[in-house]
């Protein structure tokens, strides 16, 4: 396993491209992903998700994002209700993710 750790201070503005490195493309095709957020960190930046949906809906970004961003609860709710390890697994086989796919979270 290799773990590729990255500084930045604006990874979803100016700083992208650092980020946009660290996704390997799939043969010919981009990189695809799917983007979870915590609930309280969209609260607190209500911006956040529309400025990653538009990072990596620029076809020049090398990814796709495969559905528009989604909110997930903070905290032991998220960790402990087997509804949301559903809706995340349903999620992943919607959009048909593979080994060659990412999952970005943001958040704690």
């Amino acid at each position: 396993m290799t773990h590729r750790l990255r500084f930045t201070k604006d990874c979803f503005g100016d700083d992208f491209s650092v980020v946009a490195e660290l996704f390997e493309h799939s043969g010919a095709s981009p990189a695809r992903a799917q983007v979870w957020i915590d609930e309280g960190l969209c609260n607190w930046d209500s911006l956040l998700a529309g400025r990653i949906e538009a990072q990596l809906s620029d076809p020049t970004s090398g990814v796709e994002l495969v559905s528009p961003v989604e909110r997930l609860p903070g905290g032991e709710a998220v960790k402990n209700d087997p509804a949301i390890v559903n809706h995340l697994l349903e999620s992943f086989n919607r959009d048909n993710l593979d080994r060659r796919s990412y999952v970005l979270v943001v958040g704690g």
